[in-house]
């Protein structure tokens, strides 16, 4: 167990720094505020700290990266605001230019914005190879907007009829507490040849660095597609 809790200001931080981080079942790092979430930083910072916006440290270079980071299902990430104010940042991140970098999140991550007013944070689950099946995911702001769960893979991504880590499963479980967002780098593409039907009012994004195929039907509160090469719908409904 990790706390840095807060009983009336905004949670503190967590820095786990080494070439390999597990976190196994049961572990659970916490670092909720009452007046705001704090951040949780898993071998690594936003986007590897290439995204200057949401980074939490103003040096890129200031964080080891890790080769290899391990939640197991079991184990919890907190970083909620208990009272009134916004969730905090969570990121999974493993250094995508290893060729043997690996993020697998399997546990439960929240960055809930607080009931009496605030927003949703954010959360990152990034590697060259990223697997979640049985994720658990909540961005969720009862009096406020929801946050974003980032899933941002260095190797092609194909979700499929076949995909026996059941990750479009966890996609469509998290829409009902986030917007979720797929995000992977130039040269990079998307393939959906698994039908993804969400009924509820969060975002579904799929934005390609290279193609993007959709082969089944789509559908979301609000659904975003995007390539950077091509964007290739065959005769299906995405809505």
């Amino acid at each position: 167990i990790i706390e840095a809790t807060s009983l009336s200001r905004v949670g503190g931080r967590v820095v786990l720094e080494a070439g390999e981080i597990e976190l196994v079942s049961d572990s659970l790092i916490d670092v909720s505020g009452h007046m705001g979430g704090g951040d949780v930083l898993v071998g690594g910072d936003w986007q590897g700290g290439a995204n200057a916006q949401r980074r939490v440290f103003d040096d890129p270079e200031l964080i080891r990266e890790a080769n290899k980071v391990s939640m197991e299902s079991g184990a919890s990430i907190l970083a909620n605001a208990t009272h009134a104010g916004d969730g905090g940042t969570v990121v999974l991140w493993s250094d995508v230019f290893a060729d043997s970098s690996e993020t697998r999140a399997h546990g439960s991550i929240e960055a809930q914005g607080g009931p009496e007013g605030g927003d949703g944070g954010l959360i990152e689950t990034s590697g060259r190879r990223v697997l979640f099946s049985g994720i658990g995911i909540s961005t969720d702001a009862p009096s406020g907007s929801v946050g974003e769960w980032l899933i941002d893979p260095d190797t092609d991504l194909t979700i499929s009829d076949i995909d026996t880590d059941s990750e479009a499963s966890s996609i469509l479980t998290a829409l009902d507490t986030s917007n979720v967002r797929v995000v992977t780098a130039s040269g990079i593409s998307i393939r959906i040849d698994k039908e993804l039907k969400h009924s509820g009012n969060n975002v579904l994004t799929f934005d390609s660095g290279y193609d993007l195929f959709v082969s089944r039907d789509l559908q979301a509160g609000g659904l975003v597609l995007l390539a950077e090469r091509n964007l290739m719908v065959e005769d299906r409904a995405v809505t």
